[in-house]
């Protein structure tokens, strides 16, 4: 029986003890006293009664499910609290008064021919004795077991980030409260009673947050976060423009700081491929800056923020569908307010409780076998309609339109819609394709193109990777020649950030290698200025012939695999000993950290760059070397621009003709 399911019976047998207690001591004075006042609350008592009956009839457990000795005495009670019921309904079902009478003198009359005083004393006992075995049963229980559940319950709180930290600390508190009381020595009936308020009150939040977190994890996706994770962060000191506010003579300047503030609700992010959206979206969601700034626009009411990055190179379709955009949206909503799980889900609640009370129905087997855009629309406007009155507003940054797995015009309906929501802010990145220009470029102080603004953040970017090499400061030449030199640079660039970084990656090879500033500016002016063209020469003329095969084969792989692979499988491409040669058993800890550093350097030298190398968190650190973290280093393409070039037929027949020929 699940932990927080057992609580709960066990405060609904209490209540029931204490309830038909209250019932059987009315009857034992009216046979001494007579029914000499009016007892309203008898109505009542039999509602109760009949209510925590059907409350504490155990449900039979999963037939693989074995119960303890613990579980099995509550289950015995449960079913003797039925019992009694049973007994009672002759009781019970006379109480309504009948015409001309009261509720005391029917209940007394029923009393006098249904019950006699030796029966009402032997209920009592048999109450008395129920009571005190379930108090020395929650006495002497395991209660490492609760505890541990609820333990559970706030670690997966914190893996789903839902809002409910403090609520669970509170759970831990009130069955602390529930557990003294019961050791207490105070007087009986009042502990009892509280005792069961306690226990039931925190047994059924316990299973309302557990059933919340059961279907928060079905809206959830592991690879949810995946690209966010993977864009790489800002440079220091970038993007800080972006929330300068544009004065009469800075018209310059974008104005997303006044949008952020305004009423308007749609802001476009554009620009070149690689010239750094991705990146400026990163940092726009988690810059206090701009939660600060749409704090103006909510006023005082709350504001709740939600982010999608659209990943067209990602191996899971949610990752470039709709239907990831929307869950992705619903699930931070809900997270974010998991009190509204129950009725935004209305339909799905009662079974997803049920299999938290009974830990038998597997809760994948509950959720829809297909849930249609349709569906996961309907399922977001009524989270938001149902936190409307409470004056939530909504802030949602949706990156890389372009990177959406279908047809332009879909996801722009899909965006007008959301637009349509109340009390909801968007701010959406893409290319500039002239479908996207159409829809939301219409209104030139809701929108920037990144090349416009980026350039003094390439300078910035170029100065400090290359001032970072100590043999850039031995160069030949004055400050002013290596201005001149991020100048041309900057300039060649046409603010395709990834672009510089290809650059500047080449000139700090080249000042490993010695190369003098004259070299460098040399080497500026034969680099082509088009992304595809920079990757052709990197693939076939920066890569020496003697590696082309295997770089070949990296590149192939990364295209076909499924999913991101680890680092570790590209070792085991890398050999040259067949697999069926292979010796078969554990690698140790040595050899395979040897391995890993091995395989990094190689790829580094195979791809250079093109693949790149990333942590991807399972909560470890990246310090430690077991193999469980070393398999949590994943390969992947730099950019979406770089896959792009790979599968054009050109590069395709390329990397049959230079790959190996099991490719």
């Amino acid at each position: 029986m699940e932990a927080l399911a057992a609580a709960s019976l066990a405060g609904n047998i209490l209540q029931f003890i204490d309830t038909t207690s209250k019932l059987v001591s009315t009857a034992r004075q009216l046979h001494s006293l007579g029914a000499k006042q009016e007892y309203r609350e008898l109505e009542t008592i039999a509602k109760e009664i009949r209510d925590h009956a059907e409350q504490v009839t155990p449900s039979e457990p999963p037939e693989d499910k074995s119960l303890s000795k613990e579980e099995e005495g509550l289950r015995a009670l449960g079913r003797e609290c039925v019992e009694i019921t049973n007994e009672l309904i002759p009781v019970l079902d006379k109480l309504k008064a009948k015409e001309g009478q009261s509720k005391l003198r029917s209940f007394y009359q029923t009393v006098l021919s249904e019950w006699k005083k030796e029966e009402i004393a032997a209920l009592e006992k048999r109450l008395d004795r129920m009571g005190q075995n379930l108090s020395n049963s929650l006495v002497h229980s395991d209660q490492r077991k609760l505890y541990g559940r609820i333990d559970q319950l706030a670690e997966d709180n914190r893996r789903l980030q839902a809002n409910r930290s403090q609520e669970i600390n509170e759970l831990k508190e009130d069955f602390r409260k529930a557990f003294a009381e019961i050791r207490s020595e105070q007087n009986r009936r009042e502990t009892l009673n509280k005792v069961s308020v306690l226990l039931l009150h925190a047994g059924e939040k316990g299973i309302q947050y557990s059933a919340e977190q059961l279907l928060l994890e079905q809206l959830r996706f592991d690879v949810m976060d995946d690209r966010h994770v993977a864009i790489s962060a800002a440079h220091k000191q970038t993007f800080a423009w972006i929330f300068e506010e544009a004065s009469n003579d800075q018209r310059s300047l974008p104005e997303f700081d006044d949008w952020l503030a305004s009423e308007d609700n749609l802001y476009w992010i554009t620009g070149k491929p690689g010239s750094g959206k991705s990146t400026l979206m990163k940092y726009l969601c988690k810059h206090q800056k701009t939660r600060t700034k749409l704090s103006r626009w909510a006023c005082d009411h709350r504001l709740i923020t939600a982010n999608f990055f659209f990943w067209n190179a990602g191996r899971n379709s949610l990752q470039k569908s709709q239907q990831g955009l929307l869950r992705s949206l619903v699930y931070q909503i809900l997270r974010e307010c998991p009190s509204i799980i129950s009725q935004v889900y209305s339909d799905l609640w009662p079974a997803y409780s049920l299999a938290t009370r009974n830990q038998g129905e597997d809760p994948v087997a509950l959720w829809p076998v297909k849930v249609s855009i349709h569906d996961l629309l309907a399922v977001l406007r009524k989270a938001i309609v149902l936190l409307s009155p409470s004056d939530v507003r909504f802030g949602f940054f949706i990156d890389g339109l372009d990177e959406y797995d279908g047809e332009p015009q879909d996801i722009i309906e899909l965006i007008r819609t959301l637009r349509n929501f109340t009390n909801v802010k968007i701010c959406i990145s893409s290319r500039p394709w002239n479908e996207f220009e159409h829809a939301f470029g219409q209104d030139a102080s809701r929108k920037l193109y990144m090349q416009e603004f980026n350039k003094g953040d390439i300078s910035l970017y170029i100065h400090d990777e290359l001032e970072q090499d100590s043999e850039y400061e031995d160069l030949d030449g004055d400050e002013s020649c290596r201005n001149e030199l991020i100048a041309e640079i900057n300039e060649a660039s046409q603010g395709v950030f990834l672009w510089v970084h290809l650059v500047v990656q080449s000139f700090q090879q080249g000042l490993i290698n010695g190369d003098r500033i004259v070299d460098l500016q040399a080497k500026l002016r034969t680099l082509p200025t088009d992304l595809n063209d920079y990757f052709e020469r990197i693939l076939f003329s920066d890569v020496g012939e003697f590696y082309r095969q295997q770089s070949a084969k990296m590149f192939s792989v990364t295209l076909a695999a499924m999913e991101t692979l680890p680092l570790m499988i590209y070792w085991f491409i890398d050999q040259d000993t067949s697999p069926i040669d292979m010796n078969i058993g554990a690698m140790s800890m040595q050899k395979t950290t040897r391995s890993f550093r091995q395989i990094r350097k190689r790829l580094n030298n195979l791809c250079k760059g093109l693949l790149e190398v990333r942590y991807v968190s399972a909560g470890d650190s990246e310090d430690a070397l077991p193999s469980s973290v070393l398999f949590n280093w994943k390969v992947d393409f730099l950019h979406r621009t770089v896959r792009d070039f790979l599968i054009t037929p050109d590069t395709q027949r390329l990397l049959k003709e230079m790959g190996p020929r099991e490719l």
